[in-house]
């Protein structure tokens, strides 16, 4: 019981911090320098400085019919995570407007400002929240095109967002800042994860294999299902072998801690991972 209750107060306190680092990278470099960034947020921020919106208001209201759609395509357990992380980072960014702005050129505050939300992210990230918005939209668009993979469908939403806020503020040099944000941002993240193209083996010993193994797809990772036999239980058994990237570490854990509370798993470091979803064989 004390275990459960540490783990629920780290994982909130954890989700605190890196919402108070979202709001700050918002409110004391990107918008203040004009600068918008990729997803739901760069459209509320091109919102905020074109008509004076709030941001976070925008954010919640944006990402709404989002959430929706994504609980009617893949469920409550898939997507609640995201919601609770849009709720506290769109609040977040609204009531924490006292940050003193002391820099406002808008390369420094590409720089200072991807480089805090990128830690801040990171932080949602290592225990499965995210601010929801282009991640969500790919979610969606990826059952209808599913040859495209979600990182490029991520991409194309960010590029879409960055040139349609760039027609709307009339600032095309806008383009390489928000680009530049982008960037820090996701490579803080990938730092802040330990490297975007390292994985963890999933091994995985269960009496309930389709439905650990339905948790797992429903993450986008593939599962082979090996037949089992527990010698001291006397009990067939399923055994799984998957591999997952460390942004999704902790939501593979809880999925299959949740499909199955007695499931025996075991994690190891992936040096390499070649194939469908990972590292390209050419």
């Amino acid at each position: 019981m004390k275990k459960k209750v540490y783990s629920v107060l780290n994982e909130m306190i954890v989700v605190m911090i890196g919402a108070v680092l979202f709001a700050a990278s918002l409110n004391m470099f990107l918008l203040p320098a004009d600068v918008v960034q990729g997803g739901v947020t760069g459209i509320a921020a091109a919102l905020n400085i074109r008509f004076g919106w709030d941001v976070g208001l925008m954010i919640l209201l944006i990402n709404i019919p989002l959430i929706f759609a994504n609980v009617f395509v893949n469920g409550w357990r898939f997507i609640l995570k995201s919601a609770i992380g849009v709720i506290v980072t769109s609040v977040f960014v609204d009531t924490l407007t006292f940050f003193p702005v002391t820099v406002t050129d808008p390369f420094l505050c590409a720089l200072i400002g991807g480089g805090v939300m990128g830690c801040g992210c990171g932080l949602l990230f290592t225990k499965g929240y995210t601010t929801g918005g282009s991640d969500l939209l790919a979610f969606l668009c990826k059952k209808k095109w599913k040859r495209i993979s979600t990182g490029k469908l991520i991409l194309l939403v960010d590029v879409f967002v960055i040139l349609g806020a760039a027609i709307l503020l009339q600032s095309y040099m806008g383009i390489f800042y928000s680009a530049l944000t982008i960037y820090i941002q996701t490579s803080v993240v990938d730092l802040f994860l330990s490297g975007a193209d390292k994985t963890k083996l999933f091994i995985i010993v269960t009496e309930q294999t389709e439905a650990v193994a339905d948790a797992l797809t429903q993450l986008e990772r593939g599962v082979t299902v090996l037949k089992g036999y527990g010698y001291h239980t006397d009990r067939s058994k399923g055994i799984l072998i998957s591999v997952v990237k460390n942004m999704q570490l902790y939501t593979a854990k809880m999925a299959v801690m949740q499909a199955d509370t007695a499931a025996f798993m075991m994690i190891a470091d992936c040096s390499e991972t070649y194939g469908e979803g990972f590292k390209d064989l050419r």
